[in-house]
């Protein structure tokens, strides 16, 4: 195991980027929606670009560790089941030569790596008591840095992730009707005259994804 910088072709985030990131962050965690979605609800939100699918979780349930997990495509979903399952050791040598993952959470200051406080001091940020701490997990390497690409998706989950939190509080969505083949999905698809956001519903079969649409569109 080794510590993994950016690999060719990658970017660090721009200024603005991590401005988006931490703006989305410190929306997500003043909602606190681990408040209503346990760590076992999964949502999933797909990428507006068509990059990435993330499975998200909502921790902070189990007053342990408050912020967002982002399971990347099957293989993070594979590894995520894994680990509640009881099948992997958390952060132990098999859930991390396979894990996919980026994450948002809340970290004391010493967790933060200096390059880390040093941007935050450089945006012109300020935090008292925990501080946000962005992580990209890639199979076979220590959770690192994210890039630019996964900063922006990070800044896209956490938001729908928050009002699916805020319309389950308000009474108006529930998760209850889940089953073990079901997970709650919120994102954009596109169609052929643009793309439509919404929620519902998608069941993982044998032929794909099948979608319960729920949500209404945005144009």
């Amino acid at each position: 195991m080794s510590n993994n910088d950016l690999s060719p072709g990658e970017v660090a985030p721009t200024r603005g980027q991590w401005l988006a990131l931490h703006d989305a962050f410190r929306n997500y965690c003043e909602a606190e929606p681990w408040e209503f979605l346990a760590n076992e609800d999964l949502l999933v939100v797909e990428d507006p670009e068509g990059r990435y699918q993330g499975y998200c979780v909502a921790l902070g349930d189990g007053d342990m560790v408050y912020g967002l997990g982002v399971y990347l495509g099957d293989v993070g979903l594979s590894n995520y089941l894994s680990t509640i399952s009881d099948e992997d050791e958390p952060g132990g040598q098999a859930m991390l030569e396979r894990q996919l993952s980026l994450s948002a959470m809340l970290a004391d200051r010493e967790e933060l790596e200096p390059e880390e406080r040093k941007i935050i001091g450089d945006l012109g940020l300020r935090y008292r008591g925990r501080w946000p701490m962005f992580r990209s997990a890639r199979p076979g390497y220590w959770p690192w840095f994210v890039n630019g690409d996964e900063a922006r998706f990070l800044t896209v989950a956490p938001d729908h992730v928050r009002e699916v939190a805020e319309r389950v509080a308000r009474g108006n969505s529930t998760l209850s009707m889940a089953t073990a083949r079901d997970w709650y999905w919120r994102g954009c698809r596109r169609v052929p005259a643009g793309r439509t956001s919404g929620d519902g519903w998608r069941c993982r079969c044998c032929r794909g994804w099948t979608t319960v649409w729920t949500g209404n569109g945005c144009g």
